[in-house]
């Protein structure tokens, strides 16, 4: 797990993974999500950030008064990288997640190909439970928040009612 994009500074505390879908990790940035990234560098006019925007969320609403998709329209307009990008894990890197894994892959996503990317998941992660939701856009956690909540916590309760999972620490 400590060569994941986003690794724990202690991988041994971490009980489960819970993953909403997740870039450059089952599968490959496409071109899509590269124009869009491309679109946020520099000056852009506000409309223009808005539908791209748009069209990561799937077509949802970006309107100027709703606050999620304000703070990233901002992120869009504002965030510096000054670390290199993650490395694509290989699929052992993928394969040694040692942890119960729930991974919901949005099926459209412009972010990776989402067939692709929930094959990649079931085949490699020992404990994954691999959820591909076709109405979904990468922004998924903004489209389905109750439906995003209830899937997360029935996951940790099956989770944490099985001993087994607790022997192990």
């Amino acid at each position: 797990m400590d060569r994941l994009p986003a690794r724990p500074h202690a991988p041994e505390r971490v009980a489960s993974l819970s993953l909403l879908d997740p870039a450059c990790l089952f599968g490959r940035i496409t071109w899509k999500a590269v124009a869009v990234s491309l679109g946020t560098v520099g000056p852009l006019p506000e409309p223009w950030r808005k539908r791209l925007l748009r069209w990561i969320s799937g077509g949802a609403d970006v309107a100027g008064d709703e606050p999620v998709a304000a703070v990233i329209s901002a992120g869009m307009r504002d965030f510096a990288a000054f670390l290199p990008p993650p490395a694509y894990p290989s699929d052992a890197e993928v394969a040694a997640v040692g942890v119960p894994t729930l991974a919901v892959i949005a099926g459209r996503s412009i972010i990776h190909h989402p067939g692709r990317a929930a094959e990649r998941a079931r085949r490699l992660l020992a404990q994954g439970v691999v959820e591909l939701w076709p109405d979904a856009s990468h922004a998924l956690n903004g489209e389905f928040p109750e439906r995003v909540a209830a899937r997360v916590l029935d996951f940790v309760d099956r989770l944490d009612a099985d001993d087994t999972l607790h022997r192990r620490h």
